[in-house]
């Protein structure tokens, strides 16, 4: 009776966390993948937005191009629908192919969040790589270990993505 429902319940936690961190690890694959295909085929100089829509050094949007394309075509975005970053239930990475069209987005992560608060990509100049802060599962911290158990099961499930991808040309 009661060994059988606890082994149950205990069973479909492990399997909740086994798929959570295979979830986390196919969409953080995906992620390196776009930032590698993408942004290695990229003309210098990149222009990251912050939350304000202004080039800055730091923030959640990324626009390039590539050779012959207008500066801005495309982007990667991390978008959030409570415009909180740091809780990725709602937030999305997104690749935009160009930026002119609407809603022709292709969604690369879902449950992502940002590891630095000043935001997702950070990309001083040309001479420099863009840099990524992001987290793909539960948050690094902020939402306590209830909120953490009810959407990816038992402890902190998540894969941090934090590379230098540099632009060829």
């Amino acid at each position: 009776g009661i060994a059988a429902v606890n082994l149950t319940i205990m069973s479909r936690r492990m399997q909740k966390s086994i798929f959570s961190q295979q979830r986390a690890l196919s969409d953080a694959r995906k992620a390196i993948e776009t930032f590698n295909s993408q942004i290695r085929m990229a003309t210098t100089p990149l222009s990251v937005v912050d939350s304000s829509g202004n080039s800055a050094t730091q923030g959640n949007r990324v626009l390039f191009a590539r050779n012959g394309e207008a500066a801005g075509k495309r982007a990667i975005e991390l978008k959030s629908v409570d415009s909180d970053m740091t809780t990725p239930g709602d937030n999305t990475l997104i690749y935009d192919p160009d930026t002119s069209v609407a809603n022709n987005e292709i969604i690369v992560a879902r449950m992502i969040s940002t590891t630095d608060t000043a935001g997702a990509f950070r990309y001083v100049d040309s001479r420099s790589p863009l840099q990524t802060f992001l987290r793909v599962g539960d948050p690094s911290a902020g939402t306590g270990q209830a909120a953490a158990n009810a959407a990816t099961g038992a402890n902190w499930q998540g894969v941090e993505i934090n590379i230098s991808v540099a632009p060829r040309n």
